[in-house]
């Protein structure tokens, strides 16, 4: 008894404390006998209220036979449930949405129905609103240009698509309908090229490899054209397992071949850039490099990944990165086009360039950067002052000639009469002495003069084809037996260097010159190298010196480790009467005259220097072709 009542209690607390709305009504008279509270909340109605109405008065149903179905439940199956599709009346919201289950009571002899009402007003919304976001989607999805598609893949790999938009037919020519069929109406159109890269790539996404990628790839339209279309596919793992895979494909056919002429078009001008002999740089607005040719990169000494996106400040002297700024800005914010010749150092190397800057202009006409190209002159000019030297020594040795010319005939008269006066006075003439002062002094203006003759090239020339090294080997014996022992003489003579057609007396002269200049260079002592080898110049080693030519030469080096010849004495050292050594150490016509007579045998002098480190002399003659000779005197 005690546990009976105890049952009841607990079935009474269960149907107070309920969170469904329970309403006990009469089946066969349907009134609704009592409720529980949140009944009561549920409707807005009090329990005295409820109790005054049928059960059916208090549910309407969306479901075709919804309301005849719960009364069969309750009058004779008794069970029955319905997710959604009923709705409980409300005082003020009129009507509330409910998931219901209708049970058939038996207690003792008296049966009685219990309805079971959820509130499913917050799902209802969600429902609605997720409706409503689908209904918007698919609008959107049909509007958009794209088509978006979605597969499940089974266990064993297979996937199969869901879902895929109508923008599909628009983009393929194919309706919704023939890819849903089966994977492999996707393959049939897919460009039999591109077939093996796109399932591969799927593959991977598939097989979890990657969680996204994107590609593009060729279709076959019906027409059977061409289409190129950009898929991008990414891999959603569900929290049930399950694999899905979503893609956005976009037409991409009109930027591929805008792309491709783009490619033609920027392969045709990068091909002219890039064999530019001059150097091309673009700067954007932040001058810093955007696009630099091979010239450049060579010029700079760094590759194009070292350059872009850097500034004149990473490459170059602070002095000179500022003036190219400066100029870049006149370019920006002026619009105006600047030539100029300025310096530019490279590798430690200062050069003479001619640099031309432009502004950049974007499709509206605005200012977007600074295009420049610019060019070693350093070359033209040195050739241009070579030029201008050579000149120069020209009307220098025209003077000289003219001025040797008329001096040598009036030392002639002199030394003749001279020589006549000391043979008449006797031996003891107090006379006598300061004839021979005079006679020695006359000597040597003789030797002189005859010096300035050679520089000037008046002097006859006894040319005949003569070997070279026999020449260096006799004059460096000699100066081995007279020049300081601190200096080491040394020869490097090439055996096949050939013959010149020459005065050998003059080239003895020149080198002999040329050795005792090296000496007084090395006053403490060092290393004297001569050195010959027979040559072959191009064209373009020709351009190098204003006097070279192309052919066949031997060129005599004469090297020396002594103080090297200052950079603003170096274009003075050939000049006549030019000499920094001490008064009464030298009349400065060595050089002069090694100057003269090399011209006079068709060849030029090239000198290298570098303070405290030594020179370089280098003299280049024509290979005389002794059997071509002969053979032309025979004709």
């Amino acid at each position: 008894m005690k546990t009976a009542q105890s049952y009841a209690e607990l079935a009474q607390a269960l149907f107070e404390e309920s969170a469904d709305a329970l309403i006990l009504f009469d089946p066969e008279s349907e009134q609704v006998l009592d409720v529980n509270p949140f009944a009561q909340r549920l409707t807005g109605y009090s329990r005295r209220e409820l109790r005054s109405v049928l059960v059916t008065d208090l549910f309407r149903s969306d479901r075709p036979q919804g309301l005849h179905q719960l009364r069969r439940a309750y009058q004779k199956t008794g069970m029955f449930h319905a997710q959604d599709g009923f709705w409980i009346r409300h005082r003020i919201l009129n009507w509330v949405p409910v998931n219901i289950s209708v049970t058939r009571l038996h207690l003792d002899s008296q049966v009685l129905g219990l309805v079971t009402a959820r509130d499913v007003s917050e799902m209802h919304e969600v429902r609605r609103q997720l409706e409503q976001r689908e209904a918007e989607l698919r609008q959107l999805f049909t509007s958009i240009s794209d088509f978006l598609w979605s597969a499940e893949v089974s266990a064993d790999g297979v996937w199969k698509l869901r879902y895929i938009s109508p923008v599909v037919e628009k983009l393929t020519g194919r309706p919704p309908e023939f890819f849903l069929k089966s994977q492999e109406a996707w393959l049939s159109i897919l460009h039999p090229e591109d077939q093996p890269r796109m399932l591969a790539r799927l593959s991977q996404v598939r097989n979890g490899e990657i969680a996204h990628a994107e590609d593009e790839y060729r279709i076959r339209l019906p027409d059977g054209n061409i289409r190129w279309l950009r898929d991008s596919v990414s891999l959603d793992r569900q929290k049930d397992g399950r694999l899905l895979i979503h893609g956005v494909v976009s037409d991409v056919t009109e930027r591929r071949q805008l792309l491709e002429q783009l490619r033609y078009s920027e392969a045709k001008y990068r091909a002219l850039i890039e064999n530019l002999e001059q150097c091309v740089f673009l700067k954007d607005r932040e001058l810093r490099f955007a696009a630099v040719n091979p010239k450049f990169c060579e010029a700079v000494g760094k590759s194009d990944q070292e350059i872009l996106g850097k500034t004149d400040y990473d490459f170059y002297p602070r002095h000179l990165a500022e003036k190219y700024r400066a100029d870049d800005m006149v370019v920006l914010t002026t619009g105006r086009t600047l030539e100029l010749e300025e310096e530019n150092v490279s590798e430690g190397r200062t050069r003479l360039v001619r640099v031309v800057k432009r502004p950049m202009r974007d499709e509206q006409g605005n200012i977007v950067g600074v295009l420049g190209i610019f060019w070693d002159i350093s070359h033209q000019r040195a050739l241009e002052e070579q030029l201008r030297h050579a000149q120069k020594m020209e009307a220098v040795g025209q003077l000289a000639g003219g001025v040797a010319h008329d001096f040598n005939n009036l030392l002639t008269a002199i030394l003749g009469n001279v020589s006549l006066v000391l043979a008449r006075i006797p031996a003891d003439d107090p006379n006598r002495e300061l004839l021979q002062i005079t006679e020695k002094a006359a000597l040597r203006a003789a030797e002189l003069t005859r010096q300035l003759l050679s520089f000037s090239r008046r002097t006859r020339l006894r040319p005949q084809p003569t070997e070279l090294n026999p020449i260096v080997e006799e004059t460096l014996s000699l100066l081995r037996r007279t020049i300081d022992k601190r200096i080491a003489i040394e020869s490097d003579l090439d055996p096949q260097a050939g013959r010149i057609y020459a005065d050998a007396g003059q080239m003895q002269q020149v080198l002999m010159n040329l050795c005792l200049n090296a000496r007084d260079a090395m006053p403490e002592g060092g290393k004297l190298l001569v050195r010959t080898r027979r040559v072959v110049l191009s064209a373009e080693d020709a351009r190098r010196h204003v006097a070279a030519r192309p052919g066949v030469f031997i060129r005599l080096d004469v090297i020396d480790t002594g103080h090297g010849i200052p950079p603003e004495i170096r274009s003075r050292i050939f000049e006549p009467f030019f000499t920094t050594k001490g008064q009464g150490r030298g009349t400065g016509l060595g050089l002069a005259m090694v100057y003269g007579i090399i011209q006079e045998h068709h060849g030029w002098i090239e000198v290298e220097s570098e303070v405290g480190k030594g020179s370089t002399f280098s003299i280049f003659l024509p290979v005389h072709d002794l059997e071509n000779q002969e053979t032309k005197s025979a004709g």
